[in-house]
């Protein structure tokens, strides 16, 4: 992971409010972090930025 100067982490091109929902369950999935079914896309960004730190 690559980390912004405020200890952020980010991904080099793209943020994640940018990647699809779909992006983000795998991601979620890739790093066995459960998540409800409906989540939506601010939900599953918001688990990222929480599991990151």
């Amino acid at each position: 992971m690559i980390y912004d100067s405020d200890g952020n982490a980010v991904m080099p091109g793209r943020k994640l409010e940018d990647l699809s929902a779909n992006e983000l369950r795998a991601k979620l999935y890739n790093a066995d972090i459960k998540y409800p079914s409906d989540a939506s896309k601010q939900d599953l960004i918001k688990l990222i930025r929480e599991n990151n730190k």
